[in-house]
C-alpha cells in the first residue's frame, strides 16, 4: 500500500490505526522498528492488517509518525518509519485520585481519565475501599489502548496504590504538585453530602489556576467522617458538589473531569489537525 498524498490534512488520516511506541522505542524518518511479539498479534491477527498497510505510531517523545507495516515469518511484524505528522509537544492536564472500586468500573476510570485528558492517575486506599491492591499492568494497557483511540500523544502516569492519608501528608512535596511559580496544585474532592461549593462555583475559583486541579473521588459508600474531617483541615482542598443525586464513582469521575477540561482544561482547543 502506497504512503497516503502528503497533501492530505490530518483529519483526513484519522481512520489509520495508531499504535504506540514506548519511550525507549526512539524512531525516525527510514529506521525499522520491530515490534513486541503481543504488538505483532494485534495488528495481524486482531486488527487483520496486510502488509504494507500504514500505520501512525506515537510517544511523547517523538510525536506522530507515518510507518508502512511488514511481516517476518509467522507471527513477526515491523515498521517502516517514514514522515511526521505531529510533533511532541506537551499534553499537560488534571490529576485523578480515585478509590478503586469493582473491576468493570475502575477499568472504565482508567480508560475515561485518559479520554478525558488527565495527566497523572493516583489510585488511592481509603477506609471503605474495595480494595487495597490494584494491577497496574493491566491499568497501563487499558491506558494505552485509550490513548491510541482518542489520538493523544502522551500516556498518563499511573501510581501504584498508596493511603489517602500518605497522599495528603506529602501533597506539597509530590513530584509536580507544585508550579513553576511554587503554587501547589488544587485538590477537589467531590462530596457526595455535607457542606460543598456547587462544582461550577469550584471550579470557576481555579479557572486560571496552574497546575491544573486534581479531582479526588471516594469509594462506594463515601468517606469515613474521620476522612472527611482530615481532608476538610488542609487549604489545598476543596469540596465540591455534583448536584443532588447520588453518583456512581465512574460518572463522578467522568463528570468531575469533564468540567475541569471544559472550564480550565483542553477543551478550549481544538481537535488534531484543525484550526
Amino acid at each position: 500500500m502506497a504512503l497516503p498524498d502528503p497533501s492530505l490534512t490530518y483529519s483526513e488520516l484519522v481512520t489509520t490505526p495508531r499504535l504506540y511506541l514506548p519511550f525507549e522505542r526512539a524512531f525516525n524518518s527510514g529506521l525499522t522498528v520491530s515490534l513486541s511479539r503481543e504488538q505483532s498479534h494485534y495488528l495481524r491477527a486482531v486488527l487483520r492488517l496486510r502488509e504494507g498497510t500504514i500505520i501512525r505510531v506515537f510517544n511523547a517523545q517523538r510525536g506522530e509518525w507515518l510507518a508502512s507495516l511488514a511481516f517476518e515469518g509467522k507471527k513477526d511484524a515491523t515498521l517502516q518509519i517514514e514522515n511526521c505528522l505531529r510533533d511532541a509537544q506537551e499534553e499537560t492536564g488534571p490529576w485523578l485520585l480515585f478509590a478503586p472500586v469493582k473491576k468493570a468500573q475502575t477499568d472504565l476510570i482508567i480508560q475515561k481519565a485518559v479520554e478525558l485528558g488527565v495527566e497523572k492517575i493516583i489510585p488511592v486506599e481509603t477506609k471503605r475501599s474495595n480494595s487495597q491492591r490494584i494491577n497496574l499492568e493491566r491499568f497501563e494497557a487499558i491506558a494505552v489502548e485509550a490513548a491510541e483511540q482518542c489520538e493523544r500523544l502522551t500516556i498518563p502516569v499511573i501510581e501504584d496504590i498508596v493511603p489517602l492519608h500518605h497522599v495528603l501528608s506529602c501533597w506539597s512535596e509530590h513530584e509536580d504538585a507544585l508550579s513553576h511559580q511554587g503554587t501547589v496544585r488544587p485538590l477537589l474532592l467531590c462530596a457526595e453530602s455535607g457542606s460543598a461549593l456547587p462544582i461550577t462555583q469550584g471550579f470557576q475559583e481555579h479557572a486560571k489556576t496552574q497546575p491544573l486541579p486534581a479531582i479526588l473521588v471516594g469509594p462506594e459508600g463515601g468517606f469515613e467522617r474521620s476522612e472527611l474531617d482530615a481532608l476538610a483541615q488542609l487549604d489545598f482542598v476543596t469540596n465540591i458538589g455534583l448536584g443532588p443525586r447520588i453518583l456512581r464513582a465512574e460518572t463522578a469521575v467522568i463528570a468531575a473531569l469533564a468540567i475541569v477540561q471544559a472550564w480550565c482544561g483542553d477543551w478550549q482547543m481544538s481537535p488534531p489537525g484543525r484550526r
